[in-house]
């Protein structure tokens, strides 16, 4: 089995891919909806969601998403009931 390239070839800090499949995976657990954490970060849907999905390579976005929950958690950031995803319950 190949070793994955190590951070110089890819140009990306060690712990980069382990961060953002973190900080997707809180997305996701928490229902945020992409539109909301992009206003809160200052970036584009666009944006968040390439960091997010990891088709993009955006260190300052991640780095704001990991903040944004970070105080979500620790109470100082309130997610107002918009900003999450409704779940459809069937019938």
């Amino acid at each position: 089995m190949p070793l994955p390239p190590s951070p110089a070839r890819t140009g990306l800090p060690n712990g980069y891919s382990e961060r953002r499949s973190r900080a997707y995976d809180r997305v996701e657990t928490l229902g945020l909806k992409r539109r909301w954490v992009a206003s809160q970060v200052g970036r584009s849907v666009r944006c968040v969601t390439e960091v997010l999905r990891g088709t993009d390579t955006g260190q300052p976005t991640l780095v704001r998403i990991e903040v944004l929950l970070l105080g979500i958690e620790r109470g100082e950031v309130e997610v107002p009931p918009e900003a999450v995803v409704q779940m459809r319950v069937e019938r």
